[in-house]
């Protein structure tokens, strides 16, 4: 499974790498090595490259340099990250306000850390101690 998850880790890398610019072969290598922090073979992304191809998401164009082949998103690609971009969002928002707490003061929200007080049996979630005080639940 692990596998199979860098796999899908690193057709969207691919993808957003080339939503960025088009790229030749050996610069996508190079860009997801540094993307994902881990060594990535030619044998990973030149399949990778052919299936996205496949899918009518990538397509392929020759330049003058040794005929390198350029790899750039077709329309269907574009469409794709976008797509992909909003649903990572999605969760991403998701999985963030879950771990948000408002503070009873000023109602700015707060990933982490903040100032906690418990006062009748009910805790009290503050940003920072200046506005537990102001709201007079400091001691």
């Amino acid at each position: 499974m692990k596998s199979n998850l860098l796999m899908h880790g690193l057709k969207l890398s691919a993808l957003l790498l080339l939503n960025a610019k088009p790229r030749h072969g050996y610069e996508l290598i190079k860009n997801l090595g540094v993307i994902s922090g881990r060594r990535v073979s030619p044998g990973q992304v030149y399949p990778l490259l052919k299936q996205l191809q496949d899918s009518g998401l990538v397509q392929i164009k020759s330049r003058g340099e040794r005929d390198k082949k350029i790899y750039s998103l077709t329309k269907v690609g574009r469409r794709a990250v976008i797509e992909s971009v909003q649903k990572i969002g999605g969760l991403l928002d998701f999985f963030v306000r879950s771990k948000l707490t408002v503070c009873a003061h000023c109602n700015c929200e707060v990933y982490s850390g903040g100032y906690k007080i418990s006062l009748k049996s009910k805790t009290l979630h503050f940003c920072c101690k200046n506005c537990a005080n102001a709201y007079g639940a400091a001691g």
